[in-house]
């Protein structure tokens, strides 16, 4: 019981980081008008309010591979502890900051560097979070680790659509712009806070292997490349962009306020779920390759239903795609972990996942919003391209030596 406490709480620590990105999101118009007005960037202000949430991916393998060096030297618990402290420090800078109004165009700059300083720390924290559970983890409990590491930021993206939705709804528009939007953003410090305490308190893994040469696993790093493609765009297309998706369902502003705040929720608990059955009946790894078999040929009609605007086709199409995101949200990082040695598996599984966030994930909420202007079929086809990189990950097997991670010769720096 105390092992799985501690690995609730590492599992919600890293779901907090996912509360600043889902944040952003939410309070953006805000941020447009603050800090990118139109007298300095005319009508293209509110792209340049998007531009820090996309460049910030930028910064993410920098953070997974300098972080991830730091963590294979000098251990995990150090790595998760430096990350919650910076993310707090710029969090907490960023709810403080001062508008555009009051000191010109320092603040977007700024703005900006918080938001690289929060995705650098994210870039070495997800990785880091994988190697501390994993390695002390038993083959029948991969999965549940995976739902609650990676399910957790769906939790945590409800919390900010819950937490903008319930300020917005106390305040006028004038107030939001005020002092609202800093609410919402001052919240996650005290998450920070809290991750930081517990990170503290935690045993250093007792398999961590200290690296003493700086090393990264060629092969590994692009076998966890294409695996973390299908799992990004899945994750971006539908926890991010479900309240893109569900626009166009329906115009009432309740619901399109209520039902992406039950759609991660739904997702979390599908994800947990899920992971109870597969530790108990069935291999990880084949349920895992069903599941982006069923993506690759199922992926167009389930997302083409919700195109009849009719409650049934749609409940339909969210089991579905909560059945996939599910699946790739538990069973991934177990793969993922899987397909590296103990030495430089830290810097080596963040630069193949956060390499894999700037050529797709960055991009994936941007692509949904365009292609489902169109017909949300064009989403669904999108998601079944991405799962053909599940595929080519599994080729790359042939260079590493199944179930035991062992590289062959000549695979490694």
């Amino acid at each position: 019981m105390t092992q799985w406490i501690k690995r609730v709480g590492i599992a919600a620590a890293h779901g907090f980081e996912y509360y600043n990105i889902a944040v952003y999101s939410a309070i953006q118009t805000y941020i447009a008008l603050l800090f990118f007005p139109e007298t300095l960037f005319g009508q293209n202000a509110a792209i340049f309010a998007w531009l820090p949430f996309i460049l910030r991916f930028i910064s993410r393998p920098f953070g997974g591979l300098f972080i991830g060096l730091y963590a294979d030297r000098y251990g995990r618990k150090s790595a998760l502890v430096l990350t919650s402290g910076l993310t707090g420090c710029a969090t907490l800078v960023m709810g403080l900051l001062p508008t555009y109004a009051e000191v010109g165009g320092l603040a977007p700059i700024l703005f900006f560097i918080m938001q690289l300083l929060q995705a650098f720390c994210f870039g070495g924290e997800n990785p880091a979070a994988i190697a501390y559970l994993y390695e002390s983890a038993h083959k029948n409990e991969h999965a549940r680790i995976g739902a609650l590491l990676w399910g957790a930021p769906f939790l945590s993206i409800a919390l900010s659509l819950i937490v903008v939705a319930i300020t917005e709804s106390y305040l006028t528009h004038a107030q939001m712009l005020d002092f609202g939007w800093r609410i919402p953003v001052l919240l996650g410090v005290g998450n920070i806070m809290i991750s930081y305490y517990f990170r503290k308190n935690l045993i250093e893994s007792k398999k961590f292997v200290r690296s003493t040469s700086i090393a990264i696993q060629k092969i590994p790093t692009l076998k966890i490349f294409f695996l973390y493609v299908p799992s990004s765009i899945l994750f971006y297309g539908n926890s991010i962009s479900s309240t893109i998706l569900i626009q166009k369902m329906t115009s009432d502003p309740s619901l399109r306020v209520i039902l992406p705040i039950l759609c991660n929720v739904t997702f979390f608990v599908g994800s947990l779920t899920l992971s109870l059955w597969v530790d108990r009946y069935f291999n990880y790894q084949k349920v895992l390759k069903f599941s982006y078999t069923l993506v690759l040929f199922g992926a167009v009609p389930v997302y083409a239903l919700q195109e009849l605007h009719n409650w049934y086709a749609f409940a339909l199409s969210q089991l579905c795609i909560t059945f996939f995101v599910a699946c790739t949200t538990s069973l991934s990082p177990a793969t993922i972990f899987n397909s590296t040695l103990a030495k430089n598996r830290i810097s080596t599984i963040g630069l193949g996942i956060n390499c894999a966030i700037i050529f797709v994930g960055a991009f994936t909420p941007m692509l949904v919003s365009i292609l489902s202007q169109y017909n949300q079929a064009f989403v669904g086809l999108m998601m079944s391209i991405g799962a053909i990189s599940y595929f080519i990950a599994l080729y790359l097997d042939q260079y590493i030596q199944p179930n035991t991670s062992v590289i062959k010769q000549g695979s490694n720096v």
